[in-house]
C-alpha cells in the first residue's frame, strides 16, 4: 500500500473496550487496532534564523508504521513544501525502519531509522533546492518528544546550515483529538 493510501486510511481508531496508549516508542496496539499520534513542535534553522511549525504523525498497527513529517515556513530558504508521507517497518524492540523514498520534489532521497534505545538517524541525499545537497538529522524519540539536530551540506560547505526539530504530543484538547475506549477519532483535516 502507497503512503498516501496508508494516510487516508489510518484516520479512525477501532476499539471496544481499549485505549490505545504510548508508553515509549512501542504502541501496545493488538493488530487489529491503530492509533494515530500526532507531535506538534517547530523547527529552527540556527544558521539563517528561518523557523517554522512542524508535525509528525505516527500511525502504528503490527509491525506496519506510516507516518508524515509536515515542515512549514521557508524550507531550505524556499518553500512551505507538503507533508513528506513515509511507511516504515516496526520491530518488537521498539526500533524501526523507514522505506527509503526516492525522489521527493523537496526533499530528494530520503532514508530513516530509530534504534531501539530511542537514537533517531533520518539523512536526505540528492536535495533538488539546494543543488543536490544532503541534510542528517540525528537525536532521539522516547514514544513524547522527538528532539532532533540537523546539519546540512550543500554548495560545497560540509556544515552549509544546522538546527533544530522538536516535536511533543500536545497537552490534552489542544488538538482536536477524541480518543476514548469504543469512540472513533479524526486526524485533524488540513
Amino acid at each position: 500500500m502507497h503512503a498516501d493510501d496508508k494516510l487516508r486510511n489510518m484516520t479512525w481508531f477501532h476499539g471496544a473496550s481499549s485505549i490505545a496508549f504510548m508508553v515509549g516508542a512501542v504502541m501496545s496496539v493488538s493488530s487489529a487496532h491503530a492509533a494515530l499520534m500526532v507531535y506538534q513542535g517547530q523547527w529552527n534553522n540556527l544558521t539563517f534564523g528561518s523557523s517554522g511549525d512542524a508535525e509528525i504523525g505516527l500511525d502504528v498497527e503490527g509491525d506496519d508504521a506510516a507516518g508524515y513529517i509536515d515542515l512549514d515556513g521557508l524550507v531550505f530558504g524556499s518553500v512551505d513544501p507538503p507533508a513528506l508521507n513515509f511507511l516504515a517497518t516496526m520491530n518488537p524492540d521498539g526500533s524501526f525502519t523507514v522505506t527509503p523514498i526516492a525522489g521527493d520534489p523537496v526533499f530528494g532521497d530520503v532514508t530513516g531509522s530509530r534504534d531501539a534505545d530511542g537514537n533517531v538517524t533520518i539523512t536526505t541525499a540528492n536535495l533538488p533546492l539546494l543543488n543536490g545537497g544532503s541534510m542528517t538529522l540525528s537525536g532521539t524519540f522516547d514514544g513524547i518528544t522527538w528532539d532532533l539536530t540537523y546539519v546540512i551540506s550543500a554548495f560545497g560547505q560540509e556544515e552549509f546550515a544546522n538546527g533544530t526539530l522538536v516535536a511533543v504530543i500536545p497537552e490534552p484538547g489542544t488538538l482536536g483529538l477524541l480518543v476514548m475506549a469504543g469512540v472513533a477519532f479524526r486526524r485533524r483535516g488540513r
